[in-house]
Formats: structure tokens, C-alpha cells, sequence
């Protein structure tokens, strides 16, 4: 992974270092605006150096006296600090007072903080691009952490591990936005498991792409996956079972501890496979968020449009 390094300084002016430290671009600040170093990491990601040739709507930083800033590498997004025309990555910011953890919760920081060189640096899990004139652009968001419409706070990743305990997820997506007080998912489903629900539905003739696209079949599998999230059925679903209880008979092996906001409210069958080749998994088969959220961009808008 490369990156490319930042830092705060008082009458010095600002250098963009790279990770060889070869030093890139430089501009001038006026020592009479600096700020007193902040005693918390938030208040130095938040906070920047005034200046009035970098005072521009949409653009941050440069970072203040104390703080450094690095930029990594995001494979899944694409975003690398090799970009052209500008570096693109997640944004590290850095310390000599940052903590090294969460208080009294060590084992969430351990994804968040990392020390690089004597300095305690934290994952912001935002997404920029370095301007030309030393500011910094927000493009993209790393972290699964969505606000929702009435500002409900909902983490993806906890909705996905969920919902992937279920037989009828090989995988699957889960979005939201500030736009609605509904998230939504897609999955790409087991085909044995969605066969089954297409026979319990006298729809075994179908075939694999019509079974997804199957309007009974889809709400089937909606009202299951909901019931997933709320209860986690422990029965299995019984071929041949009557069709109205279907939904509720798909196996769900683990209690649901999914509430609110965080049970998905449509959901889209995918029928086309997620794999490497199509760029829309990494290696590790987890899934490419940025990749299949513009890939799925339409269906995603249609669920949400049938919200309204």
C-alpha cells in the first residue's frame, strides 16, 4: 500500500510529502492565523488553516499547526494515491495526543488507530483527493456508517453479516442514504435455496433469471430475509409447504438482532454472479461497495422510488 504524507506547522510553510520524503508543493501561511493545537483528534480532522487564497466552498484543510495528515490506498473504492490528475485515498489523520484506542474498548480501535513512526494516526474513513493548491476534496466515504433520513445512525456491515446468515444470501449489499428513512439491499442468492422457494410457490419452472426477477418470488424472499433480521426463524423450509407460509419456512440458523431502520425494507435479486473477474468482489470475495453500488445504481433508485 502506498502513501502520501501531510503536515501542520507553525512559521513554516506547509509541505506535501511523499511517502519517500521527497518534498512535492509548497505554499505560504501567515503565522497570525494559526490555531491552537486542539487536544482531540475530531477537533484537528475538523479544523483548518485560514487562509484566504484556500477559503473555497467544497475543499478542506490544509491541516493545522500539530496535526499530521496521511493518504492511503483504497483498492476496493479505486482510489489510489498514484491517481492522475490528483492522489485519491482514505485520509489518516495523526497526533502526539491522539489515542491509541477507544476508551474501554480496545478491541474496536484496532482497525482505527496504527502508530506510523512514533505517532498514533486514525482511520477517518473518509475519502479525498489532494488539490493542486494544497486542499483537500471529500469525494467518498470508506466506512459503512450511513445517516439516515431523520439521522439514525446504521452500519452496513452489521446489516450484511446478518442477513448473510441466512441459506438464501451468498452475498449480499446493503445501502441507505440521507434521502430516506429505508435501507435497501441487494443479494445475490443461492440457487438451491431460491429454487426451493420457487417450488413452494409452483414456480420451479422458471428459470434462474426469472426466478429473480419473479415479483411472488422476490416478496417471498423479502418477507423472509425481514423475518431474518427481526426474529431468526430456526425452522427450515419444507418443500412442498403451503405457499402463504413459504417465507416464514426459509432457514434462518442465527436469533436476528436487527431493529428499526436497520431491517431492510426492499430487496433486489441478482441474478448475474459476483466474482473477481467482474471486478464487483475483491480477492477475498468481500464485496467492492463503491463498484456495485454504481453498477446497481438503477435498480437501487427504482427500490427507492417505489418507497416514495
Amino acid at each position: 500500500m502506498q502513501q502520501l504524507s501531510w503536515c501542520g506547522t507553525y512559521t513554516y510553510p506547509h509541505i506535501l510529502m511523499s511517502s519517500n520524503g521527497r518534498s512535492m508543493q509548497k505554499f505560504d501561511i501567515d503565522p497570525e492565523q494559526q490555531l491552537y493545537t486542539p487536544k482531540i483528534v475530531d477537533i484537528a480532522a475538523d479544523v483548518m488553516e485560514m487562509h484566504e487564497g484556500l477559503r473555497k466552498c467544497g475543499q478542506v484543510g490544509p491541516p493545522i499547526y500539530g496535526a499530521r495528515i496521511k493518504m492511503d490506498d483504497w483498492e476496493e473504492g479505486g482510489y489510489r494515491v498514484t491517481d492522475h490528475p490528483n492522489p485519491r485515498g482514505e485520509l489518516l489523520v495523526g497526533t502526539s495526543f491522539a489515542p491509541n484506542s477507544y476508551y474501554k474498548k480496545p478491541e474496536l480501535g484496532k482497525d482505527t488507530f496504527l502508530s506510523i513512526d512514533g505517532m498514533t494516526y486514525c482511520r477517518t474513513g473518509d475519502i479525498a483527493e489532494y488539490l493542486p493548491d494544497g486542499t483537500f476534496k471529500i469525494i467518498d466515504r470508506k466506512k459503512d456508517l450511513v445517516k439516515l433520513q431523520f439521522g439514525e445512525y446504521v452500519s452496513l456491515g452489521k446489516v450484511e453479516s446478518e442477513l448473510k446468515t441466512s441459506p438464501l444470501v451468498d452475498n449480499i449489499l446493503a445501502c441507505g442514504n440521507g434521502y430516506s428513512r429505508y435501507l435497501v439491499v441487494l443479494v445475490s442468492p443461492n440457487k438451491d435455496q431460491l429454487g426451493q422457494v420457487a417450488r413452494g410457490l409452483d414456480k420451479a419452472h422458471l428459470t434462474f433469471e426469472d426466478q429473480c426477477e419473479d415479483d411472488e418470488i422476490v416478496k417471498a424472499c423479502t418477507e423472509s430475509l425481514r423475518e431474518h433480521a427481526k426474529k431468526g426463524e430456526t425452522e427450515k423450509y419444507v418443500q412442498g409447504s403451503r405457499v402463504d407460509k413459504a417465507p416464514a419456512r426459509i432457514a434462518s440458523l442465527c436469533p436476528g438482532r436487527l431493529h428499526g431502520a436497520e431491517v431492510p425494507a426492499k430487496v433486489k435479486l441478482c441474478c448475474e454472479a459476483w466474482t473477481r473477474e467482474k471486478g464487483l468482489v475483491t480477492a477475498a470475495f468481500k464485496v467492492r461497495r463503491k463498484v456495485l453500488e454504481q453498477h446497481y445504481r438503477e435498480d437501487i433508485d427504482k427500490m427507492y422510488q417505489s418507497l416514495l
